[in-house]
């Protein structure tokens, strides 16, 4: 989403919770904090449940466990489920590289996982410095392309 606090925890647009221990409800996890620059879109979780594929606008992911780092991931993120820390560094899908592409509305708006692979839609016009318009798949082990590449008008599904 598009905010910047859970509650009076500070976690920006992206948020986690838990099962509370005594069956109340969720709580805010304390563990799981990656805090996304700009607006999350769409999220699809991996079949196995190991990975959690976050797309929007964003340009960059900081994690503040185990210590504040950041990570550029343009538009399309791969994060952990398990070890609550850095986004997966072999996904890189490479969508709009440029900086041109930062400050224009580039930005992923729908996701599906099918099992080794994630298809995106929304509007961008690159993926792994291919012109391509707007649907596109890719690796979700690596974010690569998958070579499927047709070309729309910008999705918004």
């Amino acid at each position: 989403g598009s905010f910047g606090t859970v509650g009076t925890s500070t976690r920006m647009n992206l948020a986690a919770f838990d099962e509370s221990s005594d069956g109340a409800g969720l709580t805010l996890s304390a563990n799981w904090v990656n805090n996304m620059d700009a607006v999350v879109n769409a999220l699809a979780v991996s079949r196995d449940g190991t990975r959690l594929f976050a797309g929007g606008r964003f340009w960059e992911i900081t994690t503040n466990t185990p210590t504040p780092t950041t990570i550029n991931r343009q538009s399309l993120a791969s994060l952990s489920t398990l070890d609550l820390t850095l986004p997966q560094a072999s996904f890189d899908a490479k969508l709009d590289r440029d900086a041109s592409a930062h400050v224009s509305k580039k930005s992923v708006v729908s996701l599906f996982v099918a099992g080794n692979t994630v298809f995106i839609g929304g509007d961008f016009g690159k993926l792994d410095q291919t012109s391509i318009s707007n649907l596109a798949a890719v690796n979700a082990s690596t974010g690569e392309s998958i070579g499927w590449l047709p070309n729309l008008a910008p999705v918004h599904a």
